[in-house]
């Protein structure tokens, strides 16, 4: 059978509308700024020590590390291991990445790594795309806490967030039993696909892609791998919490520590939308009407959301530049 031709992929430079999109955050953000009390929020600023800021910025970047070492254990389940200095460079660089782009696609950078070894993009990808899905369930599980803290009397608010993370281990235990068997299913029929593909290679290529992306996640949904990311999982997001604590209590603010958990949650989802950078604009608002409830004042609530933002910006800027200079150069010590 001779070789599909090759075809030129062209690429549509974006619309005005998706240039502009995330301008509209900005904007939110603006026009919460303009109806808080200037002064009041000069006062909560000056209620953060530099001891606060920096014992934030150390436990998030322990949580980064925690993300890195779990995508490691990912990789190496999938039988493509990465020794673990090459692993956490290749990881914290795309966390820089991931903070200068819409939706922080650019964390799927990562996978140029595996590329340079040879994995096809498909393959390459898929790890980055499971590790972002358990993040993705985790923090709406969560989410779900703030939902719950009305039944704070009958569990006490200590216990929801511990139950929350034994709801997300379930949920994600269950669906990785269902993860093993469809990729096998879809395997069967991909076959037959790209044979009635023949005449259309796009469709064909596409369709080799998605069958390569989803033999790759098998390994992943095994019980040991599943239950590891589990764990990775809830120790990161911990810390990542544990970091908002630290600069709730710099600030006085004497929220439950549930409620501050939820928000954190849904302020983390707001950063996936197209119209925010980092979800500035829709956190602010998350904040002041979660907090509110429970007499924290506006200009408390957009400082803290703002403080803990510039913390995990900063800290995640900082650690990404890093590991791009590591895996700089890891690459020149390759070549020589």
């Amino acid at each position: 059978m001779n070789a599909l031709p090759e075809t030129p992929t062209v690429f549509s430079p974006p619309s005005r509308l998706r240039r502009i999109a995330p301008l509209l955050g900005l904007v939110l953000l603006a026009y919460v700024l303009a109806r808080l009390d200037g002064a009041a929020m000069v006062a909560a600023v000056k209620k953060l020590h530099v001891g606060a800021l920096c014992a934030a910025a150390v436990t998030f970047a322990s949580n980064l590390l925690l993300k890195g070492l779990r995508w490691w254990r990912m990789l190496a389940a999938q039988n493509k291991p990465l020794s673990l200095p090459v692993a956490l460079a290749a990881f914290f660089g795309s966390q820089f990445y991931g903070q200068v782009t819409l939706g922080r696609v650019g964390e799927f950078f990562r996978a140029e790594v595996l590329r340079e070894r040879g994995e096809s993009w498909a393959s390459a990808l898929s790890s980055c795309l499971v590790d972002r899905l358990f993040d993705v369930v985790a923090v709406c599980v969560l989410g779900l806490a703030l939902g719950i803290v009305r039944l704070g009397w009958v569990f006490g608010t200590a216990l929801i967030i511990p139950i929350a993370f034994g709801a997300f281990i379930l949920i994600v235990l269950i669906a990785g039993a269902s993860g093993v068997s469809v990729p096998r299913s879809v395997a069967l029929r991909a076959s037959a696909w790209i044979a009635r593909a023949e005449r259309r290679p796009w469709m064909r290529r596409a369709i080799e892609a998605g069958n390569d992306l989803l033999q790759s996640t098998r390994p992943l949904w095994r019980p040991w791998p599943l239950l590891q990311a589990c764990m990775w999982t809830v120790a990161s997001w911990t810390l990542y919490f544990a970091a908002l604590w630290i600069l709730a209590d710099g600030l006085e603010l004497h929220a439950p520590r549930v409620v501050l958990a939820g928000a954190a949650s849904l302020a983390a989802l707001s950063a996936l939308l197209p119209v925010t950078i980092s979800g500035l604009g829709a956190r602010e608002v998350i904040y002041q009407k979660v907090l509110a409830a429970f007499e924290v004042s506006g200009e408390t609530a957009v400082v803290l959301a703002l403080a803990h933002l510039s913390v995990m910006t900063l800290t995640a800027l900082s650690c990404g530049a890093c590991g791009l200079w590591i895996r700089r150069r890891q690459r020149d010590q390759d070549e020589v």
